[in-house]
């Protein structure tokens, strides 16, 4: 919430892709070659499983704040990819 506030704040009530963060705008731009919904989802879910992966310490924890079982979770952690670094 503050992030937000201090972006509108900042930015004289407007808030363009230059006023976001780096990570923001790249992963954005990264979603412009996709043409089709389930390839954008695709690569949301990969990004945001990711980011949030590396604030958690297992993946029950990961599977509980996301509100998915945590099978359905590693399921989609082997589909796109995605190494747990070890802490």
């Amino acid at each position: 919430m503050l992030q937000r506030q201090r972006l509108i704040i900042m930015n004289d009530g407007i808030i363009d892709a230059d006023s976001l963060p780096e990570n923001i705008r790249s992963f954005s731009r990264s979603l412009l070659h996709i043409n089709n919904l389930k390839e954008a989802t695709a690569e949301f879910e990969k990004h945001f499983i990711s980011q949030k992966l590396k604030s958690v310490h297992s993946i029950e924890e990961l599977s509980s704040i996301l509100g998915v079982h945590r099978t359905t979770l590693v399921r989609k952690m082997i589909r796109y990819n995605i190494i747990r670094d070890s802490p």
